[in-house]
């Protein structure tokens, strides 16, 4: 890995985690989860109200309580404290959920970016600052919003930015949308400055290979980000279950599902013989996040050895391609129940993916 995102609620409670982590000699940042504070759930997670930025346990933030330029500037230096106090590798500014262009949060995240990074310039050798951009992807499907986006952010002087989208995930089977994000993206980087694409999956491969800088995902559980999911009550509503990555089928599934697929004989060449799995097909929750990590590892060192963005996308149109044929030999089985509509987004991939090689070939 290159690094790795740490949730700024997880500490203090899971300080030995990150100790673990430091001692792996990894650059880190934190996700400061500024954007559950609008939401009544962030009271259900101890670690979040207790974050020293909090600044009613007892009601969401509204972006009235931040209104005047002494509460942007303590709201955001306490943020950036709380990171500084870590020794984060990069710093990033409080951020909230702005569904579209007609969010109010859109210019509070905007001064808060600004705060964070005078602040930061008062601080000697201190780390880089990045803005988040926590958004729906559907107003973005426009070519003409995407350019306003840029167009507000851009003058907010930060040294990257890192991009959380509702309506994307790994299974997103809708050709637009995954467009959209993949040309904004595109015009952010336009901007000089390294993009991340935040909890985005398997799809994150494609993203790599179309030449995005940096992708991000959960550990073989959370692979998306949602605007339902801060809604959603942490005790009912909250999908925290173990799921499986099988390479050849580019999956993240259930481990339930995993270990019915991968324990049929038929199935045996999807097995994987990484060091952690051996080939096994049963009690695969044990592996599950050792085996993606060393899985997403080797995936993405593979692309940064390719040459040319050309040579990226064949490879990945490749693995692509190979992942079809592999669900659709499990479905037609019938021993599983794999219907389609669980690697349609495959072939959405694929068209878009073949559409970006054109235009690379082409120039």
């Amino acid at each position: 890995m290159d690094g790795f995102i740490y949730p700024a609620n997880y500490l203090p409670r899971y300080r030995r985690c990150l100790e673990t982590f430091q001692q792996l000699g990894l650059e880190y940042l934190f996700d400061p989860v500024a954007y559950r504070l609008t939401y009544s759930s962030f009271g259900q997670t101890q670690g979040v109200v207790n974050l020293p930025y909090v600044m009613d346990r007892d009601n969401i933030l509204t972006r009235e309580s931040l209104q005047t330029l002494q509460a942007q500037q303590t709201y955001a230096r306490a943020c950036i404290d709380w990171q500084l106090r870590w020794n984060c590798s990069i710093l990033v500014a409080p951020f909230h959920f702005c569904r579209d262009l007609t969010s109010p949060w859109i210019e509070v995240d905007i001064k808060l970016i600004e705060e964070s990074v005078a602040y930061v310039r008062t601080i000697q050798d201190s780390p880089p600052v990045y803005a988040g951009l926590c958004l729906n992807i559907e107003a973005y499907t426009s070519q003409q919003n995407r350019m306003a986006l840029v167009n507000r952010y851009s003058r907010a002087r930060t040294e990257g930015y890192l991009f959380y989208v509702d309506n994307i995930d790994e299974r997103t089977d809708n050709r637009i949308q995954i467009r959209a994000m993949l040309e904004l993206l595109r015009l952010f980087q336009q901007l000089g400055k390294p993009v991340f694409a935040c909890r985005v999956g398997t799809l994150g491969l494609g993203l790599l290979a179309a030449g995005v800088d940096v992708m991000t995902t959960g550990i073989a559980s959370l692979t998306g980000f949602s605007e339902s999911g801060l809604l959603a009550s942490r005790a009912t509503g909250y999908d925290m279950s173990p799921k499986y990555y099988i390479p050849s089928m580019l999956l993240t599934v259930p481990v339930p599902l995993a270990e019915d697929i991968l324990s049929d004989a038929n199935n045996a060449d999807l097995r994987c013989n990484c060091p952690h799995c051996g080939g096994r097909y049963r009690n695969l929750a044990r592996v599950a996040k050792v085996h993606f990590l060393e899985t997403r590892t080797q995936e993405t060192r593979h692309l940064n050895s390719l040459r040319s963005r050309t040579e990226r996308l064949q490879w990945f149109l490749g693995r692509v391609n190979d992942a079809i044929s592999a669900c659709r030999q499990v479905s037609r089985q019938g021993t599983v129940a794999l219907p389609s509509s669980r690697y349609s987004h495959l072939s959405t991939w694929r068209g878009l993916l073949t559409d970006c090689l054109r235009r690379q070939v082409a120039q």
